[in-house]
């Protein structure tokens, strides 16, 4: 009696820790949306807060680990702070990575050393458009550019940033085609790495005249969707973490279509920008988790009522 009692009792506790877990694993809420100050910075890779206006913190509350491919959940350090700004030409990116055990890369190579991707998708800006971009890469969606710190001496320290454009041809093959002719740069922290990109427009609008057979003019008021993914790998080249912004939570596994992309930006005209603050959008309010979560956690709950009701029901047994 003794032993089925310690056994119902084990199972109670491992039960008890499980529920918590469960309901742990996921982001908080996605990042949301992101308002686009207009202007042109610097791109320098030495990220000048005088320019880069509006910062939006990336962290384990806001970024949901790759299920499928076995991350369920984001280190609680994970820190990137992204900046964007816009003018007639360009989309500008900042990304501040905080990584304290860097990886670089040797060559391009999707399996080489810590790197972000980037998805974009202007699709939020057709009206009534249902975009059919039925030949992407493994049904992903959108123009895909990849930014990394890059080895070039015998001393394993970065001496150039990589930045690419993966896209998808018409034959549904995809290509990389490399960006460094175009304004980028990057620098190296004391706890990571800053990376600082100039996206042409021009380059998004054949995109999505390819898939829609529809320009976006780019003027304030578009609104553009962004999923940015991090790729973590420790010193022996294997992928450590792997997160990003979608914006799929709880049970749902992680989401590449520019529906769950989980960035959402707008672009402000010039006059609306507020110079020299931090505009860290504020903490979006908790979504309730969807029926199956519950579900979910009532079965888990109710089967850790049932092994206590079992533990004491044999405990009162041997008092008799």
């Amino acid at each position: 009696m003794k032993t089925i009692l310690r056994f119902a009792l084990f199972c109670l506790l491992l039960l008890s820790l499980l529920v918590p877990t469960a309901l742990a694993v996921d982001m908080t809420a996605p990042v949301g949306d992101v308002e686009i100050a207009y202007g042109t910075p610097t791109v320098d890779g030495q990220m000048d807060a005088s320019e880069w206006l509006y910062k939006t913190v990336l962290s384990d509350e806001n970024m949901k680990g790759v299920w499928q491919a076995g991350f369920v959940s984001v280190p609680e350090d994970a820190n990137i702070d992204l900046y964007f700004m816009w003018d007639a030409d360009n989309l500008y990116v900042c990304f501040d990575v905080y990584d304290t055990s860097p990886c670089y890369y040797t060559e391009w190579a999707w399996n080489g050393g810590d790197n972000i991707q980037f998805f974009l998708d202007l699709g939020p800006s057709l009206i009534d458009q249902t975009l059919k971009d039925q030949e992407t890469l493994q049904g992903r969606y959108g123009p895909m550019f990849a930014v990394a710190p890059q080895v070039t001496d015998a001393n394993n320290t970065p001496g150039a940033m990589l930045y690419t454009h993966q896209y998808v041809t018409s034959s549904a093959e995809d290509d990389i085609l490399s960006l460094n002719g175009f304004p980028c740069g990057f620098s190296l922290t004391n706890d990571g790495w800053i990376a600082e990109i100039a996206i042409p427009w021009t380059m998004l609008r054949e995109d999505m005249i390819a898939k829609v057979d529809t320009d976006v003019p780019i003027e304030a008021g578009p609104e553009l969707n962004a999923l940015l993914v991090y790729w973590d790998y420790n010193t022996s080249r294997a992928v450590h973490q792997y997160y990003g912004t979608t914006k799929t939570g709880y049970s749902t596994q992680f989401g590449w279509h520019p529906e769950e992309f989980g960035i959402h930006m707008t672009l402000l005209k010039k006059e609306e920008v507020t110079e020299n603050q931090d505009q860290t959008p504020a903490d979006p309010d908790t979504p309730a988790p969807d029926t199956a979560d519950l579900l979910v956690s009532a079965v888990m709950l109710t089967a850790v009522m049932a092994v206590g009701t079992i533990a004491v029901s044999f405990g009162k047994k041997k008092d008799i």
